[in-house]
């Protein structure tokens, strides 16, 4: 079995890598809406467990087009932008949600504790 995740063809790779990014972009955004507005700790584990399959798919191709980065020199400018736009993104919203799992993370314990004194 083969370690490679993109397609041979430039054009096809770069597209399934953006779509890939898309897609964890959108999840990464429905976490933040679920840690926001659900406070649900099963949608949480959901969103958790598909995330990690997608992150880990992300980065395995993420490291297959940095191995080819010689095959996308010549991807048109705003296929590269929009890629390079979707990694910022991710970035940003992993931090963001980082921030709110914390908070989460927080209140809980503050509830927690609030229970044992009671």
């Amino acid at each position: 079995m083969s370690d490679k995740i993109l397609p041979e063809k430039a054009p096809h790779a770069m597209k399934m890598l953006i779509d890939t990014a898309e897609n964890l972009n959108n999840l990464l955004e429905r976490e933040a809406n679920a840690l926001i507005l659900m406070r649900d700790p099963v949608a949480l584990s959901a969103i958790e467990s598909e995330k990690e399959n997608l992150a880990k798919r992300y980065e395995a191709a993420s490291a297959e087009f940095k191995t080819r980065i010689d095959d996308f020199k010549n991807m048109p400018k705003p296929q590269i932008e929009k890629l390079y736009t979707l990694q910022q993104r991710i970035g940003e919203k992993a931090e963001h949600n980082m921030q709110l799992v914390g908070q989460y993370q927080k209140e809980i314990r503050v509830q927690d504790a609030d229970k044992e004194k009671k």
